[in-house]
C-alpha cells in the first residue's frame, strides 16, 4: 500500500510541476531610470509586435493602463529559457523619453532559476515615467542576451525535464505495483 501511495504521489507531483507556470517579475522599484534611447537586436516588443533574433521563440502579452501602470509578459513557450544580460521598458516616444533599465545584477536570480516567462512592469509612481498629465506611458520593451540551450545527452537525445522524469518514475512504480498484485492473486 505504501508503494502505491508513493507512486501516485510521484506521478501527481510530476504532472503538477510540468503544468505550473513560473514567471519572473522585473519590478520598476529595482530598475535604474535612464534617459535617451535603447534598442535590442535580441528581442523587442512594441504595441504587440515583436522583433529581433529571438522574435520567433517568444510570445508577448501586455496589459495595464495609464493610471495603474503597464506590464509586458514575455513567455518562452516550449523554448529554453534565455540567458539575459539586461532588459528595458521604454516609456513614451521621441529621443528624450525615459526608460527603466535592469542590468545583469538584477537578472542574476532569473539566470540562476527556471522560469516560463519574464514580466516587466512600469507601475511605480516613484520611477519617473509619468507624463505631464501624471499618467503612465506605455512603450517598447526589450531583452538583451542569448537564446537558451537544450540540454543534450551523450547519444544526442533530448534529456527529459525533471517533471517528466518524476512522472515516468511514478508510472513505473504503479506498473510494478499492479504486476505484483496480479502475481499475488494467482
Amino acid at each position: 500500500m505504501k508503494t502505491k501511495i508513493a507512486a501516485l504521489l510521484l506521478l501527481s507531483l510530476g504532472f503538477a510541476h510540468s503544468a505550473f507556470a513560473v514567471p519572473f517579475y522585473l519590478e520598476a522599484e529595482v530598475a535604474t531610470l535612464t534617459g535617451g534611447t535603447t534598442n535590442s537586436g535580441f528581442y523587442e516588443v512594441e504595441g504587440g509586435v515583436d522583433s529581433g533574433s529571438a522574435a520567433s521563440l517568444y510570445t508577448p502579452t501586455s496589459g495595464g493602463n495609464n493610471v495603474a501602470g503597464y506590464w509586458v509578459e514575455i513567455s518562452f513557450g516550449g523554448n529554453p529559457q534565455p540567458i539575459l544580460t539586461s532588459a528595458f521598458f521604454r516609456a513614451g516616444g521621441g529621443a528624450n523619453s525615459a526608460y527603466l533599465w535592469w542590468d545583469s545584477t538584477d537578472l542574476a536570480a532569473f539566470n540562476a532559476g527556471v522560469f516560463t516567462s519574464i514580466v516587466l512592469e512600469n507601475d511605480n509612481l516613484a520611477n519617473g515615467l509619468l507624463n505631464s498629465q501624471g499618467k503612465f506611458q506605455n512603450g517598447r520593451v526589450g531583452l538583451n542576451g542569448t537564446a537558451g540551450q537544450v540540454v543534450i545527452d551523450q547519444q544526442n537525445n533530448n534529456v527529459p525535464d525533471a517533471s517528466s522524469t518524476v512522472a515516468l518514475l511514478g508510472l513505473g512504480m504503479i506498473g510494478l505495483f499492479v504486476a505484483a498484485r496480479r502475481r499475488a492473486s494467482k
